[in-house]
């Protein structure tokens, strides 16, 4: 019974000092890398649905392939109607297009 409890404060002592010696090697050389991000300069486009905001969608500056788009899926109701909320980020809006699709994509 000792030499269980022997063998269990070295593989703790063993354990601890490996940490140690790993994270302070892994850890030097490394500063604080955090940078502030710039500000966002496409709209955030949300879905609205009896008051409750729903499905973010984010703009591009090119035409996108439907295949890359499977999480923008908005289901629409019989009348193929929503409401829609845009977050400008301060910008000027020129213009705002949307394509009502099948889930193929067609």
């Amino acid at each position: 019974m000792k030499k269980a409890i022997i063998k269990g404060i070295v593989v703790g002592i063993v354990f601890f000092a490996a940490l140690f010696v790993i994270s302070h090697f892994a850890n030097q050389g490394h500063n604080d890398l955090t940078v502030e991000m710039a500000k966002a300069t496409y709209p955030l486009v949300y879905m609205e649905k009896e008051g409750t905001i729903y499905n973010c969608l984010h703009g591009y500056g090119k035409v996108m392939d439907t295949g890359f788009e499977r999480n923008t899926i908005t289901v629409l109701d019989e009348n193929r109607g929503t409401g829609v909320v845009v977050e400008t980020f301060d910008n000027a809006i020129e213009r705002i297009a949307f394509e009502v699709r099948s889930v193929d994509g067609s």
